[in-house]
Protein backbone atom coordinates (compact mmCIF):
# COMPACT_ATOMS: atom_id res chain seq x y z
CA UNK A 1 0.00 0.00 0.00
CA UNK A 2 1.45 3.08 -1.00
CA UNK A 3 0.92 6.70 0.89
CA UNK A 4 2.66 10.07 -0.35
CA UNK A 5 4.86 7.85 -2.84
CA UNK A 6 5.96 5.76 -0.52
CA UNK A 7 5.12 2.22 0.82
CA UNK A 8 4.01 2.57 4.36
CA UNK A 9 3.27 -1.24 4.19
CA UNK A 10 2.69 -4.32 2.16
CA UNK A 11 0.11 -6.87 2.46
CA UNK A 12 1.16 -10.34 2.50
CA UNK A 13 -1.56 -12.79 3.02
CA UNK A 14 -5.31 -12.67 2.73
CA UNK A 15 -7.58 -14.95 4.21
CA UNK A 16 -11.35 -14.45 2.76
CA UNK A 17 -14.14 -15.96 4.68
CA UNK A 18 -17.54 -15.80 3.72
CA UNK A 19 -20.26 -13.74 5.23
CA UNK A 20 -21.57 -16.83 6.80
CA UNK A 21 -19.06 -17.09 9.81
CA UNK A 22 -19.32 -13.54 11.10
CA UNK A 23 -23.07 -13.13 10.46
CA UNK A 24 -23.41 -16.73 12.84
CA UNK A 25 -21.16 -15.54 15.30
CA UNK A 26 -23.37 -14.69 17.71
CA UNK A 27 -24.05 -18.17 18.41
CA UNK A 28 -20.86 -19.34 17.47
CA UNK A 29 -19.66 -17.93 21.06
CA UNK A 30 -22.74 -19.27 23.18
CA UNK A 31 -21.20 -23.01 22.10
CA UNK A 32 -19.11 -25.32 23.85
CA UNK A 33 -15.46 -25.16 22.34
CA UNK A 34 -17.04 -28.91 21.87
CA UNK A 35 -20.23 -27.94 19.76
CA UNK A 36 -20.05 -27.30 16.48
CA UNK A 37 -22.34 -24.69 14.15
CA UNK A 38 -23.78 -25.09 10.67
CA UNK A 39 -24.31 -21.70 9.28
CA UNK A 40 -26.29 -21.40 6.37
CA UNK A 41 -26.46 -18.12 5.00
CA UNK A 42 -29.16 -17.81 2.01
CA UNK A 43 -28.80 -14.39 0.07
CA UNK A 44 -30.24 -13.07 -2.81
CA UNK A 45 -28.11 -14.61 -4.88
CA UNK A 46 -25.76 -16.97 -3.37
CA UNK A 47 -25.72 -19.71 -0.47
CA UNK A 48 -22.64 -20.05 2.10
CA UNK A 49 -22.41 -22.86 4.52
CA UNK A 50 -19.47 -22.98 7.35
CA UNK A 51 -19.15 -25.88 9.69
CA UNK A 52 -17.66 -23.11 12.66
CA UNK A 53 -16.45 -25.42 16.62
CA UNK A 54 -18.08 -23.35 19.39
CA UNK A 55 -16.23 -20.10 20.58
CA UNK A 56 -15.09 -19.95 16.71
CA UNK A 57 -11.90 -22.19 18.11
CA UNK A 58 -11.86 -23.23 14.36
CA UNK A 59 -13.49 -23.28 10.87
CA UNK A 60 -13.93 -26.33 10.00
CA UNK A 61 -15.21 -26.64 6.31
CA UNK A 62 -16.79 -23.75 3.82
CA UNK A 63 -18.90 -24.21 0.97
CA UNK A 64 -20.30 -21.34 -1.13
CA UNK A 65 -22.52 -21.84 -4.53
CA UNK A 66 -22.76 -17.94 -6.09
CA UNK A 67 -25.32 -19.20 -8.55
CA UNK A 68 -27.65 -20.52 -6.10
CA UNK A 69 -29.90 -18.00 -3.98
CA UNK A 70 -33.51 -16.48 -3.48
CA UNK A 71 -33.38 -15.00 -6.88
CA UNK A 72 -33.83 -18.44 -8.01
CA UNK A 73 -37.31 -17.79 -7.27
CA UNK A 74 -37.93 -14.34 -7.71
CA UNK A 75 -37.02 -14.45 -11.18
CA UNK A 76 -39.13 -17.54 -12.08
CA UNK A 77 -41.94 -15.44 -10.57
CA UNK A 78 -41.07 -12.01 -11.95
CA UNK A 79 -41.59 -13.94 -15.63
CA UNK A 80 -44.92 -15.54 -14.63
CA UNK A 81 -46.32 -11.56 -13.41
CA UNK A 82 -45.27 -10.69 -16.42
CA UNK A 83 -47.23 -13.19 -18.15
CA UNK A 84 -50.30 -11.57 -15.93
CA UNK A 85 -49.61 -8.38 -17.39
CA UNK A 86 -47.95 -7.38 -13.85
CA UNK A 87 -44.11 -6.12 -14.62
CA UNK A 88 -43.46 -4.62 -11.39
CA UNK A 89 -40.20 -4.29 -9.13
CA UNK A 90 -38.31 -6.48 -7.39
CA UNK A 91 -39.59 -5.23 -4.51
CA UNK A 92 -43.38 -5.65 -5.20
CA UNK A 93 -42.53 -9.44 -6.47
CA UNK A 94 -40.71 -10.20 -2.68
CA UNK A 95 -44.02 -9.01 -1.49
CA UNK A 96 -46.04 -11.15 -3.75
CA UNK A 97 -43.55 -13.78 -2.54
CA UNK A 98 -43.62 -13.15 1.31
CA UNK A 99 -48.02 -12.53 1.01
CA UNK A 100 -48.31 -15.69 -1.38
CA UNK A 101 -50.81 -16.96 1.30
CA UNK A 102 -53.28 -14.20 0.98
CA UNK A 103 -55.66 -14.73 -1.62
CA UNK A 104 -56.87 -11.11 -1.07
CA UNK A 105 -53.23 -9.44 -1.28
CA UNK A 106 -52.92 -11.57 -4.30
CA UNK A 107 -55.70 -10.71 -6.07
CA UNK A 108 -54.88 -6.68 -5.17
CA UNK A 109 -51.58 -7.27 -6.72
CA UNK A 110 -51.28 -9.09 -10.04
CA UNK A 111 -53.30 -7.21 -12.60
CA UNK A 112 -55.37 -10.63 -14.50
CA UNK A 113 -57.36 -12.76 -11.80
CA UNK A 114 -57.58 -15.37 -14.04
CA UNK A 115 -54.02 -15.60 -13.77
CA UNK A 116 -53.34 -15.55 -9.67
CA UNK A 117 -53.41 -19.59 -9.28
CA UNK A 118 -50.54 -19.80 -12.13
CA UNK A 119 -48.62 -17.22 -10.32
CA UNK A 120 -48.88 -19.21 -6.83
CA UNK A 121 -48.26 -22.35 -8.53
CA UNK A 122 -44.91 -20.70 -9.76
CA UNK A 123 -44.06 -19.64 -6.40
CA UNK A 124 -44.40 -22.90 -4.67
CA UNK A 125 -42.17 -24.84 -7.12
CA UNK A 126 -39.88 -22.29 -7.50
CA UNK A 127 -39.36 -22.42 -3.78
CA UNK A 128 -39.72 -26.40 -3.82
CA UNK A 129 -36.84 -26.32 -6.54
CA UNK A 130 -34.47 -23.87 -4.30
CA UNK A 131 -35.46 -25.74 -1.16
CA UNK A 132 -34.15 -29.20 -2.83
CA UNK A 133 -31.01 -27.84 -4.27
CA UNK A 134 -29.85 -26.17 -0.46
CA UNK A 135 -30.65 -29.33 1.47
CA UNK A 136 -28.43 -31.42 -1.03
CA UNK A 137 -25.68 -28.97 -0.34
CA UNK A 138 -26.72 -29.44 3.15
CA UNK A 139 -26.78 -33.14 3.24
CA UNK A 140 -22.83 -33.11 2.90
CA UNK A 141 -22.00 -31.19 6.11
CA UNK A 142 -21.66 -34.30 8.94
CA UNK A 143 -21.11 -33.61 12.33
CA UNK A 144 -22.77 -30.40 13.84
CA UNK A 145 -24.98 -30.00 16.90
CA UNK A 146 -26.21 -26.66 15.88
CA UNK A 147 -27.49 -24.76 12.82
CA UNK A 148 -28.55 -21.22 12.51
CA UNK A 149 -30.13 -20.67 9.27
CA UNK A 150 -29.78 -16.37 8.12
CA UNK A 151 -30.04 -14.34 5.68
CA UNK A 152 -33.04 -12.99 3.18
CA UNK A 153 -34.16 -16.47 2.05
CA UNK A 154 -34.19 -18.23 5.82
CA UNK A 155 -38.25 -17.56 5.61
CA UNK A 156 -38.45 -19.70 2.67
CA UNK A 157 -36.60 -22.75 3.67
CA UNK A 158 -36.18 -22.85 7.47
CA UNK A 159 -38.67 -25.27 7.98
CA UNK A 160 -37.45 -27.67 5.34
CA UNK A 161 -34.12 -27.93 6.81
CA UNK A 162 -35.46 -28.05 10.41
CA UNK A 163 -37.31 -30.95 9.69
CA UNK A 164 -34.07 -32.31 7.53
CA UNK A 165 -31.43 -31.99 9.88
CA UNK A 166 -33.64 -33.39 12.92
CA UNK A 167 -31.82 -31.43 15.64
CA UNK A 168 -33.30 -30.61 19.28
CA UNK A 169 -35.28 -27.81 19.13
CA UNK A 170 -32.87 -25.49 21.14
CA UNK A 171 -30.41 -26.23 18.30
CA UNK A 172 -31.98 -25.17 15.50
CA UNK A 173 -32.20 -21.33 15.34
CA UNK A 174 -33.78 -19.08 12.63
CA UNK A 175 -32.33 -15.72 12.83
CA UNK A 176 -34.49 -13.30 13.82
CA UNK A 177 -34.29 -10.33 10.84
CA UNK A 178 -32.25 -12.79 8.90
CA UNK A 179 -31.31 -10.13 6.47
CA UNK A 180 -29.52 -8.05 9.29
CA UNK A 181 -27.55 -11.03 10.89
CA UNK A 182 -24.31 -10.24 8.63
CA UNK A 183 -24.66 -6.47 9.90
CA UNK A 184 -24.95 -7.77 13.55
CA UNK A 185 -22.14 -9.93 13.30
CA UNK A 186 -19.83 -7.55 12.04
CA UNK A 187 -20.82 -5.34 15.03
CA UNK A 188 -20.11 -8.16 16.94
CA UNK A 189 -16.40 -8.58 15.65
CA UNK A 190 -15.60 -4.51 15.95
Amino acid sequence: VKLNKGVVFNITKVTVRPESIPAGISLCDELKPSHSVLIIDLGGTTLDISMVAGQMTSVSRIYGDPKLGVSLVTDAVKLALARANTDTSSYNVDQIIINRHDEEYLTDNINDPDAVSEVKKVINNSIERLTTRVLTAIDSFKGYSHAIVIGGGAPLVADAIRERMGLREDRFVVAEEPQFALVRGLKIIG
